[in-house]
């Protein structure tokens, strides 16, 4: 991977960056439009089917983040697990 250069868009802009409604709106239709091109790929096509773990990837994010709540505040947890046990 190439490095490239550009500016990293932060709450607070860098000095000298003139940022508008208009600006603003581009940014954000190039951003998605991007988004789009990108999940569009074929991903076996262009040589990264074994990439990563797809297989359980919503499983794995769901558990990790029900994990972290229950390290950082187990009542909400005990109250998800009854509301989703019906």
């Amino acid at each position: 991977m190439e490095r490239a250069q550009g500016i990293i868009l932060r709450r607070d802009p860098p000095e000298g960056l003139v940022t508008n409604a208009k600006t603003a709106c581009q940014l954000s239709e190039a951003f998605v439009d991007n988004l789009a091109r990108l999940h569009g790929l074929d991903y076996k096509a262009i040589g990264l089917a074994d990439l990563g773990k797809p297989q359980g990837y919503l499983d794995r994010q769901v558990g990790a983040g029900f994990s972290a709540t229950t390290a950082r505040r187990p009542t909400i947890y005990q109250k998800w697990r009854r509301f989703l046990s019906g």
